[in-house]
C-alpha cells in the first residue's frame, strides 16, 4: 500500500486524537509517528488503524534512532565502505549526508567538510558509539572517527568542546593557537519511500 505521511497521521489521529501526534516523518521504508504518551502508543499498537479502507498493523518503536557523526573523512572514502563498517554496530536507517563547509562566499557553497552524518539504531548492548575505523587506500593509512554524541569531542585528549586538529594540547606542541571549528549548516531529514507505520513516545 502506497500512502503518504499525512494519510498515516490522519489514521493514527482518528484512533488516539489528533492532538496526541507530536511529529511524523518518513524514515527508511517506514512512516514514523511520535505520540505524546506511552498509553496512546500502546493503544494504537493494539487496535491498529484503517488507511485507504485497508486495516494496517502498527509497530512500537522501542529502539532509539541515533544521529551518528563521522569526522576526518576525506572525499575519496566511499559511503558504502563506511556503512559496511557501521553495520557491525547496529542498523543504518538513513542515507549518508555530507556536510557543507559553511563558506560565506557563494563561489564555495558546494564545498563540503570532512564530516558526514547518518541515522542508526545501535545494537541493544550499546548506549553510545565512539569508535574509529582505519582504512588503507593507495598505500596510505586513514583514520575515521565515529561518534553518536552530539557534543564536540577531541579524539586526542578525550575532552569535549573541541576537535583534535584544534586541541589546545596539540597546539602547545605545534606552537599554534587553536581556532573554533565552524558549525555545519542544518541538513534536511532523509526522505525514503513510504512503507509500514511505526509509532513511539516523544
Amino acid at each position: 500500500m502506497n500512502c503518504s505521511v499525512e494519510d498515516c497521521s490522519l489514521a493514527v489521529g482518528n484512533a488516539v486524537g489528533f492532538n496526541s501526534i507530536i511529529s511524523a516523518s518518513r524514515m527508511n521504508s517506514a512512516v514514523v509517528i511520535f505520540l505524546d504518551t506511552i498509553e496512546n502508543v500502546n493503544s494504537v499498537v493494539q487496535t491498529g488503524v484503517v488507511i485507504q479502507d485497508t486495516f494496517t498493523k502498527i509497530q512500537s518503536k522501542s529502539s532509539i534512532v541515533r544521529k551518528i557523526t563521522l569526522s576526518n573523512v576525506p572525499p575519496f572514502i566511499k559511503d558504502e565502505l563506511l556503512i559496511n563498517e557501521l553495520s557491525r554496530h547496529g542498523k543504518v536507517v538513513s542515507q549518508m549526508k555530507r556536510i557543507p563547509l559553511g563558506c560565506k562566499s557563494p563561489l564555495l557553497k558546494h564545498v563540503v567538510c570532512f564530516r558526514r552524518h547518518l541515522l542508526m539504531i545501535l545494537k541493544s548492548d550499546l548506549d553510545e558509539l565512539n569508535v574509529s575505523f582505519k582504512f588503507k587506500i593507495d598505500g596510505f593509512d586513514y583514520v575515521v572517527f565515529v561518534s553518536s554524541d552530539d557534543t564536540m569531542k577531541c579524539f586526542g585528549c578525550g575532552r569535549t568542546g573541541h576537535v583534535r586538529r584544534v586541541c589546545p594540547e596539540r597546539a602547545d606542541e605545534l606552537d599554534l593557537e587553536p581556532e573554533p571549528e565552524p558549525e555545519p549548516e542544518p541538513e534536511p531529514e532523509p526522505e525514503p519511500e513510504p512503507g509500514p507505520i511505526t509509532v513511539a513516545r516523544w
